[in-house]
Order: C-alpha cells, then sequence, then structure tokens
C-alpha cells in the first residue's frame, strides 16, 4: 500500500488514507470501524517514517506499541489480525521529490 508525505492514517473507516476494511474483525471498536488505528508518518525535512498507534493496541515486530517509533525498513506492523511489512522506497539517501 503507497504511503504519502505526512501523516499516514491506518484504520477501516473510509475517510483514512490506508485503508484495512478487507473482513479483519478485530480492526474495530463495539462492532464499528476505529476510525484511526495507528498511523505512518513520514516526515519530508527529514527524510524519515515513523509509527504510532493511535486509536487501538498496535504491535511492531511482536511488541506492543508505546511510542512513537522511527521505522527503518523490514518492520512488521500488527493491527487486530492484520500483518503489514514496511518496505520504504524513499528515505535519508533519496527523496520522490528528487526526481524532478
Amino acid at each position: 500500500m503507497p504511503l504519502s508525505y505526512g501523516v499516514n492514517d491506518i484504520g477501516r473507516s473510509a475517510g483514512v488514507r490506508i485503508r484495512l476494511d478487507f473482513g479483519d474483525d478485530p480492526i474495530s471498536a463495539n462492532g464499528q470501524p476505529t476510525a484511526i488505528y495507528a498511523a505512518i508518518i513520514y516526515t519530508a525535512r527529514s527524510r524519515r517514517f515513523y509509527v504510532q498507534s493511535v486509536g487501538a493496541e498496535t504491535w511492531l515486530n511482536g511488541r506492543i506499541l508505546r511510542e512513537s517509533t522511527e521505522l527503518t525498513g523490514g518492520e512488521t506492523l500488527q493491527l487486530g489480525q492484520t500483518h503489514l511489512r514496511f518496505a520504504p522506497l524513499c528515505g535519508v539517501d533519496f527523496d520522490w521529490r528528487d526526481a524532478g
């Protein structure tokens, strides 16, 4: 799933950038889709990615995520029963804005 500059919110509701609406019932609150579950932030100035838990329990590499944490590549994010692997296509040495 592609990420954008700034905040990439993750959840099941229609208003999030990364929508995980494919049958993972734990990604909900009281039977309703959680508006925002977690967020991955890309800061263009530092060219770094960070992840933070927002509205529900989020796991990073098998440990509960309690604070904003930098992502460097290869990490596994677990939201409900869904596992996502982080694979950055930009970073400290390259940013898509440099390509032009």
